[in-house]
């Protein structure tokens, strides 16, 4: 049987000869006749329809070539759980055909796709209008509340309409609830836009340093100056450039880098080098980043701050309350304002790349399926939707009539040890905005982190202090409890009025294009390895109930992956609550006012079940006043938890078995996977 392409049907023939003679019949000359006169018919009756109709359609997936693409409002009547009913489904993009009705196919191998924006959002209906609301009391420029009280709730607002884009040609189209952004970052994105590699001829047009990520500004330093300092002259500031950018192993490639990159380049001059000492170098950038020209610079929004922590009692003799308790100051906590980060980030001229709204991304195929839900961004996840949602319900600022803009903040902390031999360590914590796509802030050329704070150490001062004060040295428990402090301590320093403020009531910030928003930063995510996370949660590691997000049990700990494992998690979920605050403060009274151990029986007897420890939690003191679950903030570390964790160990423990059964299994592995 061969397929005709004339009458459309299989004919009992073999080989092209036999077609060929099947083709020249009058049995299938008059079939394709009937045919093109069919599809004639149909296209002039298309053609006709849409004359009839007009420019005006607002369907969604038109074919008019001309004007911007169209929008309808979708009703949200049902309610949001309603929200896949809701949407109207788009005609699929209609193929292009002959005159005789042929339908016109590229060959796949010509196919040659490129990357693809949404449509661009060219109209922007009227914002939905408010109902007026008692004004808020206005708080001064400067002064913020030390004790922060609920919000009132607002008054039953109508959910806003649904705005629906055009499906592109891949079949994806959004799904915005309420008015359409005043900015589109996919408008004017090109193929360079996709591409950070030195191989590729394309044009870079990065408006960031690497030094915007540390707070400062494009134009603070000349660029004659930022090259050379604090070193002496060009020459110095490449050669020591070069050995602190290099490896530890000096390599063929290493020293491919030092001829290139050092003494190959125009402005080196041997003369230069004349006395030079490189301990006399390594002294000069050492004073360079303790002065007054550091990059850790007051203006631009770094502080030194300090921190204090109750020290636990040693014994039950003495009495007294924790307010009375010695407290030892740990100092060198180096830190930003996240308000300060939050402006610095939105002013910046790579703020035109963040997405002002949220909204769902769905794809329609060519068939009469439904649209699927499609996942990827921050900016498309439904928790960034109901943060926006709840930002546009909220009472109006005022005399505020500014477009209302979510800032959701991605953390991220992973303490680094910096040297193969010796101490020297660093706990660094990240900011990037969700805004953002994640296709710009992967490039390492994007510098889209933003360093919040340098976490310190506990000293090794603190069994001098610890004795001096009892008498005796801390035991490990206690060591690890300090530990546990420092670290809420310095978060309760970050997570300030300030911030809590702008939490509630937004920041009024001139964004790069010149037009005044009110930004609502909002916390979203968390992300750091597990012992970490633990510490950051306020649980034991390792304890009778590991999980920082729900209490399972360590012994059913081998059930993971299961129907009743997924279960279990979603029953025991951790929730925090201000009977949880009490059972808190309860345990540090039995460690402060009777003396009893921090791993004692009488805190284990309240706090064991499900592995808490006797300390305050800084997100939960935030966060628990405008009724967020702190455990929600914190989420898994791909790198450290699965990658470098998990799959590491099991790949570990699958070579030990293969090394036990002997014979050449090691070698098939090898051969396999290597």
């Amino acid at each position: 049987m061969v397929w005709c392409f004339l009458c459309k049907k299989d004919v009992p023939v073999s080989g092209s000869r036999g077609l060929r003679c099947h083709q020249s019949s009058k049995r299938c000359q008059t079939a394709a006749a009937e045919f093109r006169s069919h599809a004639l018919k149909k296209r002039i009756a298309f053609r006709e329809a849409e004359n009839t109709e007009g420019p005006a359609q607002d369907n969604i997936g038109s074919t008019s070539s001309g004007g911007p693409p169209a929008f309808v409002e979708v009703s949200t009547a049902a309610g949001p759980d309603a929200e896949q009913e809701d949407i109207e489904i788009p005609s699929p993009i209609p193929s292009v055909y002959t005159r005789t009705g042929r339908q016109v196919r590229r060959p796949r191998k010509l196919a040659d796709f490129l990357p693809h924006t949404l449509l661009p959002l060219h109209l922007r209906p009227p914002p939905c209008p408010r109902p007026p609301v008692s004004p808020a009391p206005s708080i001064t420029a400067g002064q913020y509340p030390s004790e922060r009280q609920p919000s009132p709730t607002p008054p039953p607002t109508p959910l806003p309409q649904k705005v629906q884009t055009e499906v592109n040609e891949f079949g994806l189209f959004r799904v915005y609830s309420g008015a359409l952004p005043t900015h589109d970052p996919e408008d004017n994105k090109t193929i360079d836009d996709y591409c950070d590699s030195n191989n590729l001829p394309v044009t870079q047009n990065h408006t960031s340093g690497p030094l915007a990520t540390f707070g400062h500004s494009h134009d603070a330093r000349e660029p004659t100056e930022t090259t050379t300092i604090p070193f002496p002259n060009k020459t110095v500031a490449l050669l020591m450039n070069w050995h602190y950018t290099s490896s530890s192993t000096k390599t063929a490639q290493e020293l491919d880098r030092l001829v290139h990159e050092v003494i190959c380049h125009d402005d080196f001059n041997r003369d230069d080098l004349r006395n030079f000492r490189a301990s006399r170098e390594t002294k000069r950038m050492d004073n360079f980043i303790e002065g007054p020209a550091s990059v850790l610079l007051g203006s631009d929004g770094w502080k030194k701050g300090s921190v204090s922590i109750a020290l636990p009692r040693a014994d039950s003799k003495n009495g007294g309350d924790e307010s009375s308790a010695p407290r030892f100051k740990v100092d060198d906590v180096w830190h930003r304002s996240i308000i300060d980060i939050v402006v610095a980030a939105w002013q910046d001229p790579t703020s035109s790349t963040y997405h002002l709204r949220p909204y769902h991304l769905f794809y329609k195929g060519g068939d009469d399926r439904p649209p699927e839900r499609v996942y990827g961004e921050a900016y498309v996840s439904d928790l960034f939707m109901e943060m926006d949602t709840e930002i546009q319900m909220l009472p109006p600022e005022p005399g505020c009539t500014l477009e209302r803009i979510p800032s959701p903040l991605m953390l991220w902390s992973d303490s680094t040890h910096l040297t193969n031999f010796g101490m020297a360590s660093m706990w660094p914590i990240y900011i990037q905005l969700a805004n953002q796509s994640k296709d710009v802030r992967i490039k390492p050329t994007a510098f889209a982190s933003h360093h919040l704070a340098y976490l310190p150490s506990l000293p090794d001062t603190l069994q001098d202090y610890y004795e001096t004060c009892f008498g005796k040295h801390a035991s490990s428990e206690t060591v690890t409890h300090c530990n546990r402090e420092l670290m809420q301590e310095i978060w309760k320093l970050l997570l300030d009025d300030k911030f809590a403020h702008a939490y509630e009531h937004g920041l009024v910030i001139k964004c790069w294009d010149g037009i005044s928003r009110r930004i609502y930063p909002r916390l979203l995510t968390y992300s750091a390895d597990y012992k970490e996370k633990a510490l950051l949660v306020s649980i034991k590691h390792l304890g009778k109930c590991p999980c920082p997000l729900c209490e399972t049990p360590m012994d059913v700990i081998p059930e993971v992956g299961t129907t009743r494992d997924s279960e279990r998690r979603k029953r025991l979920a951790r929730k925090d609550s201000e009977r949880h605050q009490l059972t808190i403060e309860e345990a540090r009274r039995f460690i402060f006012e009777s003396g009893a151990p921090v791993s004692g029986i009488g805190v284990g007897r309240l706090l064991d079940p499900t592995s808490h420890v006797p300390t305050r939690n800084a997100f939960s003191k935030f966060l628990l006043p405008f009724g967020i679950n702190y455990y929600s903030l914190f989420v898994g570390d791909l790198l450290h938890e699965l990658e470098l964790g998990v799959v590491k160990s099991v790949i570990s423990h699958v070579i030990r078995i293969l090394h036990v059964m002997g014979n050449s299994t090691i070698v098939e592995f090898d051969r396999r996977y290597v």
